[in-house]
């Protein structure tokens, strides 16, 4: 007979890792299944960085520690052996086409303070993976990898689930299977969430490029095909950077877009002695958010429950509350108590720490300023008036927040001297639907499972309703 588990985790990313090795520590027999044949691996475009290392992230507080090879969140006292290399960052450095640079903080202060001053740490996430699969076999954990997930059956008494010619049986399952997650879609959460676009990346390593080793660039592109962004981190090891070009519309050229930014755009000047040393890409759907995400014995975390990716640290958090949600449950049931909270423990901090917590729609507006300032030159004018550095940050839901706050007090100047510009940045103020509305239109989801019919995107707030409400000055302009 088949052994059956408590719980079946699929994916074995940071977040299925973390579940697995919590529920393992609380004594569950537990099966980790992967689709990749060496569940280490790392063979897409990502950033592999621990962010927001100057502010509480998902409530809380991330620490590095080095001496001990050890990541420790607080104060809820999650910790994990990284024993690899890795970058401090201390700043990130926003580059109009121009090249002026709008900073979150100055890297040669950083340096000057130290580790206290660091926004973010870029690390290897394959030795982090690595780590991982040894804490979770020293668990006993049964890890299955080269296992494509394509059913899972809810049953009286929990959940088959089945994929490459085998069937596991478990009492429930941990959906930790990526941004594009097939379980969700295949029972279902996806069915109400609204589709917004697929975020298109391409990326290499690359050695030799002239920048600073400790600065996070972003930059945007203005191509014959559309918009694209750049983005590019350093590598934990010395002289490498991770150079990637993104975009949300599928009808940009990404080969060219890299292209552009490494020959012919003013990031050209960095890469005229680089090297490239490794390819990868990736496809990320991005929706609203799961705010349910338990049902028939499922319960879907991290990437696969938010909005685009929920970022190192926040899946190893929803790992370790997954797991330990899981295992209570586990426990009332063997218990047979009458009053079962285990799951709940999760699906409410959940919705309390990401959902409510977080403006999904502001961390949308990162993918959208250049369709919102249509122009290369008119966004170049605009980051121009930025010159001071401001306060250092490496989070996606506060950076934009912060230059957003700064670019607000500039209103009048650009409304005087600029009208034009400011007139398409009052757009950041039309429902956001509205903005990536094209987009939305014709792009299409990617899962690894059936796409369900409603999981389409819808045109939001009209642009004369919005219009309406701003007034009278905005109608006669139009």
């Amino acid at each position: 007979m088949a052994k059956k588990y408590d719980v079946i985790i699929v994916g074995a990313g940071p977040a299925g890792f973390m579940a697995a090795r919590t529920a393992g520590e609380n004594g569950l027999d537990v099966a980790l299944l992967d689709k990749k044949k060496d569940v280490t691996s790392f063979n897409r475009s990502g950033a592999q960085t621990l962010v927001s290392m100057t502010e509480p992230y998902m409530g809380n507080l991330v620490v590095l520690n080095p001496r001990d090879n050890r990541i420790s969140l607080s104060p809820n006292g999650l910790s994990l052996k990284y024993d690899g290399p890795y970058r401090n960052l201390y700043a990130w450095a926003f580059h109009a086409p121009s090249g002026h640079p709008v900073r979150l903080g100055v890297a040669d202060e950083g340096r000057e303070t130290g580790e206290i001053a660091r926004v973010g740490v870029v690390i290897d996430k394959e030795v982090l993976l690595q780590n991982m699969l040894e804490e979770v076999k020293a668990v006993s954990v049964d890890v299955f990898p080269g296992i494509s997930v394509d059913r899972v059956t809810p049953t009286a008494e929990g959940v088959i689930v089945e994929g490459s010619g085998q069937s596991f049986e478990g009492t429930y399952c941990i959906a930790a299977d990526g941004v594009n997650s097939g379980i969700a879609e295949m029972l279902g959460f996806n069915e109400d969430r609204y589709y917004w676009c697929n975020l298109n990346v391409t990326s290499h390593y690359m050695s030799g490029v002239d920048a600073d080793p400790n600065t996070v660039i972003t930059s945007s592109g203005y191509l014959d095909d559309g918009k694209v962004l750049f983005f590019m981190a350093p590598r934990p090891y010395e002289g490498e950077f991770n150079v990637q070009v993104l975009s949300i519309d599928p009808r940009v050229n990404l080969k060219k877009a890299m292209d552009h930014f490494l020959t012919t755009g003013f990031t050209g000047e960095w890469f005229k002695n680089a090297k490239k040393l490794r390819s990868m890409s990736a496809i990320c759907s991005c929706y609203d958010p799961i705010e349910e995400s338990f049902k028939d014995n499922v319960l879907v975390i991290a990437d696969a429950a938010s909005t685009q990716e929920i970022e190192n640290i926040g899946a190893l958090m929803c790992g370790w509350r997954a797991g330990s949600a899981v295992s209570a449950a586990v426990r009332e049931r063997n218990l047979k108590l009458r009053k079962m909270t285990g799951i709940s423990t999760y699906t409410n901090w959940w919705k309390e720490a990401f959902c409510d917590s977080y403006d999904h729609e502001a961390y949308m507006k990162n993918w959208i300023l250049t369709f919102v300032l249509t122009k290369a030159e008119r966004m170049s004018f605009a980051f121009g008036l930025l010159d001071a550095p401001l306060r250092a940050n490496f989070n996606p839901y506060t950076a934009g927040k912060i230059m957003g706050a700064k670019m607000a007090t500039l209103q009048p100047v650009i409304a005087q001297e600029r009208p034009d510009i400011w007139l398409e940045l009052v757009r950041l103020r039309w429902p956001l639907k509205e903005v990536y509305s094209e987009v939305t239109r014709i792009s299409k989801p990617i899962s690894d499972g059936p796409i369900a019919p409603k999981a389409r995107g819808y045109p939001g707030t009209s642009r004369e309703a919005w219009v309406k409400s701003l007034g009278r000055f905005l109608k006669e302009k139009k």
